[in-house]
């Protein structure tokens, strides 16, 4: 399992250094794409979350693509709990990619901090489905928040 992760990761980064190489040769400023999304998930308890995102590629069917999102999220678990969120995507080819959450969720005093490591199954960074698992931080875990995500990406982009 952790060759084949790092396999895609080196596939990863060979893939957004060549993109790269080529684009930076002919530009003389940072392109980026930039929008919000909405993402709808299950994590032992509904919840959505709206945030602002930036990356590169988003929406093209032959390049990788990348995203970076800060989003706030609400949980509907026994009582609400608040969640600031830092999202990370990287997708090959527009279709098969990894990701990274890291989310202080937050309810009533406590704080449970967790890195939630995805698989994502994406249509060329415009929607996007996100299976992952939720490791807990801080040793204060939320008891009605399951270690397994599964969420739904929703990307509204605009070109810059």
């Amino acid at each position: 399992m952790k060759n084949t992760i790092l396999l895609c990761l080196i596939l990863l980064f060979i893939n957004f250094n060549g993109t790269s190489q080529e684009e930076s040769q002919t530009k003389e400023y940072l392109e980026y794409d930039q929008g919000f999304s909405a993402e709808v998930f299950n994590q032992g308890a509904f919840g959505f979350g709206i945030g602002g995102i930036i990356g590169k590629n988003l929406g093209h069917k032959s390049k990788p693509n990348f995203s970076m999102g800060i989003y706030t999220d609400v949980i509907l678990a026994d009582s609400p709990i608040f969640s600031p969120r830092l999202k990370f995507l990287l997708n090959h080819s527009g279709i098969l990619g990894l990701g990274v959450n890291l989310a202080s969720n937050y309810r009533e005093g406590e704080t449970d901090l967790r890195i939630t490591p995805e698989i994502n199954f994406s249509l060329f960074g415009i929607v996007n489905l996100c299976l992952g698992y939720s490791i807990n931080v801080n040793n204060n875990s939320f008891t009605d928040l399951s270690e397994y995500r599964i969420g739904v990406n929703i990307n509204f982009i605009s070109k810059k």
